[in-house]
């Protein structure tokens, strides 16, 4: 679980006062992420960009290791067992399933 410090935190109303000064302390690293809230709920996590591509990154390769272990599931011994339907497995994985 993502926790936050005092810091990291912001309403939105204050956020519209300060969105600059925000904005830099997270370009520049003084803090490393911003949770933003509206009616006393967090909505959205600001980051800076380079941390933004780094997680996209990860992301993307959890991925490729997943449709590998599918591959190699499939191939036993090298022999060809079904096939790989990229479409149907992207769109259960948007809706949270992990069976393909």
């Amino acid at each position: 679980m993502v926790t936050y410090s005092e810091k990291e935190m912001i309403g939105i109303t204050e956020l519209s006062r300060s969105l600059n000064n925000v904005v830099e302390n997270i370009s520049n690293h003084t803090i490393e992420k911003m949770a933003i809230f509206k009616n006393n709920k967090p909505k959205v996590v600001m980051l800076s960009f380079k941390e933004y591509q780094r997680m996209k990154e990860l992301s993307d390769m959890q991925e490729y290791h997943t449709i590998a272990d599918i591959v190699d599931e499939r191939l036993p011994n090298g022999e060809f067992k079904g096939g790989f339907n990229f479409e149907k497995y992207h769109n259960e994985r948007i809706k949270g399933k992990k069976n393909v």
